[in-house]
């Protein structure tokens, strides 16, 4: 037990927390799909063991926070508070010990996708701006509206050291066993000769492509394989005016943040980023 002043207890989470973890999570950001939200909790300890923390206030877990590293960059998500127990420093605290660890790992760079109501607290903390990054759902009628003909959604033979390689360039950094996690529990690649799209239920993302044809075409795939929900790197415009062709409902918005060095990356393949939680 991580100790704290007058404030929660802090731990490290476990597999058999797993409920625990979508519970809180489900609570604050109004989730109605629990498997979903255990199907992330799982990802999450599966790719960093000891990388979430649970806050306790008496008997009751009531805060959960991770951090994923990346070589010289560390990521931070699933930052929630139950909704009874917010407004209350709970969150400062777990974020606090987050930056501490990541601090302890010698990272360059810490990275995250924060609310409207997060983007102030780590605005305190020295996190600076980068872009927007929004949610849009699809809807059915989405694949009405591509360009791409049936004749371009042949897709090829998938060789994974080639898209890890290609992963990287995009989003600067090895993040493949995040990739790799996913598949493991029911996600799904998709590739073309110039790019790839991991499906995860109905959701798709990372996309990365060296061009918006091929975007499209992994886009058109993506929806007809379920795929209904995407977030969307404001930063690269291609990608912006692409999602904007589906006539998409936005359904949340964050900002990217960094603190210390700047996040590498080539941003102007990335079409849709892998997770608010996991970068």
């Amino acid at each position: 037990m991580i100790g704290l002043h007058n404030g929660p207890q802090l731990r490290f989470a476990e597999p058999k927390d797993i409920l625990t973890m979508a519970e809180i999570f489900a609570d604050a950001f109004g989730v109605k799909d629990m498997n979903k939200a255990i199907n992330i909790m799982e990802v999450s300890l599966e790719v960093e063991p000891q990388g979430c923390l649970l806050a306790g206030l008496g008997n009751e877990a009531v805060g959960l926070g991770c951090i994923f590293f990346y070589g010289k960059l560390a990521w931070i998500g699933n930052m929630a508070v139950r909704k009874k127990f917010q407004r209350r420093g709970i969150g400062s605290k777990i974020f606090s010990k987050l930056l501490e660890i990541a601090g302890s790992c010698g990272v360059e760079t810490i990275g995250l996708d924060a609310t409207e109501v997060g983007r102030k607290l780590y605005k305190k903390f020295g996190f600076k701006e980068m872009y927007a990054t929004i949610t849009y759902s699809l809807s059915e009628e989405a694949i009405k509206s591509l360009t791409t003909s049936n004749a371009k959604l042949k897709l090829t033979s998938i060789d994974l050291g080639r898209l890890r390689e290609l992963d990287r360039e995009v989003f600067g950094y090895d993040r493949w066993r995040v990739v790799e996690a996913w598949l493991r529990h029911g996600g799904k690649i998709i590739a073309t000769d110039k790019g790839y799209a991991l499906i995860k239920g109905s959701d798709i993302g990372p996309l990365v492509a060296e061009s918006v044809d091929a975007a499209k075409t992994l886009m058109s795939k993506a929806i007809l394989l379920g795929g209904r929900n995407i977030v969307v790197p404001a930063g690269n415009k291609e990608s912006t005016e692409l999602i904007q062709e589906l006539n998409p409902a936005v359904k949340d918005e964050c900002t990217r943040m960094a603190l210390g060095a700047p996040l590498k990356g080539n941003l102007s393949k990335a079409f849709a980023i892998l997770h608010y939680a996991k970068g």
